[in-house]
Parts: C-alpha cells; structure tokens; sequence
C-alpha cells in the first residue's frame, strides 16, 4: 500500500504531519503578553509607591502574586 503525503483523513481533517508547527508563535504571544502585564505592573507600583506614597494592602497583594507567579513559572518550565 502507497502512503500518499497529500492524503486527508476520511474526517476531512488533516493529519498530523501536515499540520504546522505553531509552538514558536505561541511562545512568542505569552512572552509578549507577560512582559507587557510586567511592565504596566512596575508603572502602577511605582507611581503608588514613590509618586503618590500611598503602597497599600492592595499592592501588596499583587506583589504576592507577582512573585509566586514567577516562582510558579520557573518551577514548571525552566527545569
């Protein structure tokens, strides 16, 4: 029996080595998302907590969650 490279599956879907690799442009998405988040982050806790001098429970909390966040990701994907 010939594999046929062009062939469809009888679903009509395609099979899996026609399929494109997207692993690059989503990497690059979530990359691009967490550095922005990062950033507008770092503005506000620096406007509450150097301009205005009013760093409350509230930005300490996003701190929290900044850090475990980071900890998280390093834990799960860089090991």
């Amino acid at each position: 029996m010939d594999v046929n490279a062009s062939a469809v599956s009888p679903s009509g879907t395609p099979l899996p080595w026609q399929v494109p690799d997207r692993g690059p442009l989503h990497l690059a998405i979530v990359v691009t998302l967490a550095l922005t988040g990062l950033l507008i982050y770092s503005l506000r806790a620096f406007t509450r907590g150097r301009l205005v001098r009013s760093f409350a429970i509230d930005d300490g909390l996003m701190v929290l969650a900044a850090v475990r966040s980071k900890l998280g990701v390093n834990r799960f994907y860089i090991s």
